[in-house]
C-alpha cells in the first residue's frame, strides 16, 4: 500500500508538521475539559478529565465528518496508531465507510450469552463424560437458575 502524502494538496503546509512522539502521548495529563493532541491524518489524541486517552480519527464520508475510535492508549501506542489511521484512510479513498464496516461486522457476530452458552454446553458434556463431580457448578439446577434463566434454555441431565 501507498503511503499517503499531506491531505489535500500537494503543497508544504503552512505551519511546521510535527507528529505526535510517543513521550508527548505519555506526557500528555487530564485537564479540566477533554482535549485533543494533534497528530497528522486526522489522527489525534483525545485526553478526557479523567484521564483516559484515545486514539481518534477524523475523516468525511458521504459529506459528513465522522470520528472513528483506534483504541485506547497504552494498549495501542502511536506506531501503532499511524499505520490504522493510513488503513483507515485508504479505505475512505476507496469509497468505504469504515464505521459503516465496523457496524456490520458486529452485528455478524454472534451475541455474547450465547456464546457463553455454547461453551458452557460443552464443558459440562465434558464433565459428564468425565464421570461424576462432586462440585455444584456442574449440576444442571445451578446453571438453569443462575446462568441461563433469560434464555430459557436448560441443560439436560445424563
Amino acid at each position: 500500500m501507498a503511503a499517503l502524502e499531506w491531505p489535500h494538496s500537494t503543497a508544504a503546509p503552512q505551519f511546521p508538521f510535527m507528529p505526535l512522539t510517543q513521550s508527548q502521548v505519555v506526557k500528555a495529563t487530564a485537564r479540566e475539559k477533554t482535549y485533543r493532541l494533534l497528530d497528522s491524518l486526522g489522527l489525534h489524541l483525545e485526553v478526557a478529565p479523567a484521564g483516559g486517552k484515545w486514539w481518534r480519527v477524523k475523516y468525511q464520508s458521504e459529506r459528513r465528518e465522522k470520528r472513528l475510535s483506534l483504541g485506547v492508549f497504552p494498549a495501542i501506542g502511536v506506531h501503532v496508531a499511524r499505520p490504522r489511521c493510513i488503513e483507515l484512510r485508504a479505505q475512505v479513498a476507496a469509497g468505504v465507510d469504515p464505521s459503516a464496516l465496523r457496524k456490520t461486522a458486529k452485528q455478524l457476530r454472534p451475541p455474547i450469552n450465547e456464546a457463553f452458552e455454547a461453551i458452557a454446553r460443552e464443558w459440562h458434556e465434558n464433565s459428564l463424560a468425565a464421570g461424576p463431580t462432586p462440585t455444584p457448578i456442574a449440576s444442571c439446577g445451578v446453571w438453569n437458575v443462575m446462568y441461563f434463566p433469560a434464555s430459557g434454555h436448560c441443560l439436560s441431565e445424563r
